[in-house]
């Protein structure tokens, strides 16, 4: 497997393409608000009438990993030696050793994107990464897993029935 990992040393930021224009990082309030937010693993901000989902706690690499059962993996590295071993102790889900209350929001946008929450997308082009959700309501799930050898944080969006 071919991995993508985006890891730019920020916090970040995933949101609809649709909303691009409206996020602009460092260069307004936007930043500001995603630090204050950054407490939990994963926190919801309202960008221009629409959602925003910032990637909180420690800054770190995140790889989008789909699955055939129609979710989508978001694994974060904590520690590992291993690249692959790490992704297949994520895809597990076992050592759960903490969680954060699942996050539900109705998605009105496919497309979405991956990037550092300082930049603003249209101006800076930072590194992105794509992603497709589900247009309907959605939920997140996040663990914290961990083991001797591994650690990763893992969200999980699937559609919620």
């Amino acid at each position: 497997m071919q991995c993508d990992w985006l890891d730019d040393g920020s916090l970040l930021m995933l949101l609809p393409e649709a909303l691009l224009g409206a996020w602009h990082g460092v260069a307004s309030s936007d930043y500001d608000r995603a630090c204050e937010a950054a407490g939990s693993w994963m926190a919801s901000l309202s960008v221009n009438g629409g959602i925003g989902l910032l990637l909180g706690g420690d800054p770190g690499m995140a790889l989008l990993i789909p699955d055939a059962s129609d979710t989508l993996k978001l694994v974060r590295w904590h520690y590992a030696d291993e690249e692959a071993e790490l992704i297949e102790f994520a895809l597990r889900g076992e050592a759960v050793a903490a969680t954060e209350p699942d996050f539900v929001f109705e998605n009105e946008c496919a497309a979405w994107v991956m990037f550092n929450a300082a930049a603003d997308p249209l101006v800076h082009r930072p590194s992105m990464r794509s992603f497709m959700l589900p247009v309907s309501r959605v939920r997140v799930t996040t663990v914290f897993l961990e083991s001797e050898r591994n650690a990763a944080i893992v969200h999980a969006f699937r559609p919620d029935a």
